[in-house]
């Protein structure tokens, strides 16, 4: 099979530090749990796993000049790809994103 020649420009995590740091808590709990053979525990490891991996971003093929936005969660990339035949060129831009949280 032959790899594709792809760009990735990735967006970071989705969630805001706060919400992954609930994430890793999920996590840590829930394994103590599953530890002491407590079998609900696993329905909140995998909204913890959700919320500390979960990532967004976009890809571009060079080869078969196509695009798609994704997501990443569970380690595990989804997106539906589509053709840029309509655009006639692509910038990339570079920016930086914050969160604020109030309380």
């Amino acid at each position: 099979m032959e790899e594709r020649r792809t760009l990735e420009f990735s967006f970071g995590y989705v969630f805001p530090p706060n919400m992954r740091y609930l994430g890793y808590a999920l996590v840590v709990f829930s394994g103590l749990a599953l530890i002491f053979m407590e079998w609900w525990a696993i329905l909140p490891l995998v909204i913890g796993i959700s919320l500390c991996t979960r990532s967004s971003g976009t890809e571009y093929c060079k080869d078969s000049r196509e695009y798609r936005e994704f997501t990443k969660s569970f380690f595990r990339t989804s997106g539906k790809w589509l053709k840029v035949e309509s655009y006639t060129d692509i910038a990339v831009l570079m920016g930086e994103e914050g969160f604020t949280a109030y309380s």
